[in-house]
């Protein structure tokens, strides 16, 4: 299609140009043929570069691939400088946490918990919800919040009803969840969501997301780290969240088809949870230190 474009545009330029020149040639009857030959070289050759430029003029930006290669670069070049300049919200600031459930809800799930119900559930665990902000503080939380994520111990007849797909996340009760002290011996995580901020200015989206996964695992090293009998569930509500699970061993154990909230279900088995603590989220939290 755009050849045709530039073929048209071209042909209606040159037209005018052989207009131009047989008018040129009836009225300038005193010119010698090389004189009319280099006017006529002139006008064919301004025809030619006039459509050229109007068609390159009319093609769109860089492509996504180009774009991001220079976002990559950009990653690289300011990953560990970013690292200084991000820290976790504190567990008792609501306006961030009203901000979150708003994205969340906007983002992922309309249907999903609101704020107020949601504050009592962190009242019983904080460290269901965490966000990471910025340390500039003289931004709204609109652009200070870089991302968060929601991850919830719970009981052990909770986790056995999401595995076998009696209930969905939005079902999922305070009761259910563990209580702050019982942190150190959960046996069943559950990874509700992991959401980089769509408002954030303060840096790229791929390198909002980078931040966010590294901070996601120093958190799950700190307060659910690899142990006997601990094993993780997640559902993958988008195609990054699935792409980002099997690539951290999370196996499918169940199709969307299979359970009520209608998205596949992958889990990570306590033994695969320490190879991948090993292998790769100490190195990555070795190269990104806080």
């Amino acid at each position: 299609m755009r050849n045709i474009s530039f073929l048209k545009k071209l042909s209606a330029y040159l037209a005018g140009a052989i207009t131009f020149l047989a008018t040129v040639k009836a009225l300038w009857t005193g010119a010698s043929s090389w004189m009319y030959f280099t006017c006529a070289a002139i006008l064919i050759a301004g025809a030619v570069v006039f459509a050229v430029t109007e068609h390159f003029s009319d093609l769109p930006p860089l492509s996504p691939k180009h774009a991001n290669n220079k976002e990559d670069e950009s990653i690289i070049l300011q990953s560990e400088s970013a690292f200084s300049k991000v820290r976790y919200a504190e567990k008792d600031d609501e306006d961030i946490a009203f901000l979150c459930n708003r994205i969340t809800r906007t983002e992922l799930d309309k249907f999903c918990i609101t704020y107020k119900k949601y504050s009592l559930w962190r009242r019983r665990n904080p460290a269901i919800f965490t966000a990471v902000v910025t340390t500039d503080t003289n931004l709204s939380p609109k652009k200070r919040l870089v991302g968060f994520f929601d991850i919830f111990p719970l009981t052990k007849s909770a986790a056995e009803k999401l595995a076998n797909g009696t209930i969905r996340e939005r079902e999922i009760q305070a009761e259910d969840i563990l209580p702050e002290a019982d942190n150190p011996n959960a046996s069943y995580i559950y990874i509700a969501s992991v959401q980089v901020n769509p408002h954030q200015e303060v840096f790229g989206n791929g390198l909002a997301k980078e931040i966010l996964i590294v901070k996601f695992a120093e958190f799950m090293m700190k307060t659910f780290p690899p142990q006997d009998g601990r094993s993780i569930l997640a559902y993958g509500h988008t195609t990054r969240g699935i792409s980002l699970l099997s690539n951290a061993s999370f196996r499918n154990v169940q199709l969307a088809t299979m359970n009520r909230q209608r998205d596949p279900l992958y889990k990570l088995e306590d033994v695969a949870y320490r190879e991948l603590a090993e292998q790769r989220l100490k190195k990555i939290l070795s190269k990104y230190k806080s």
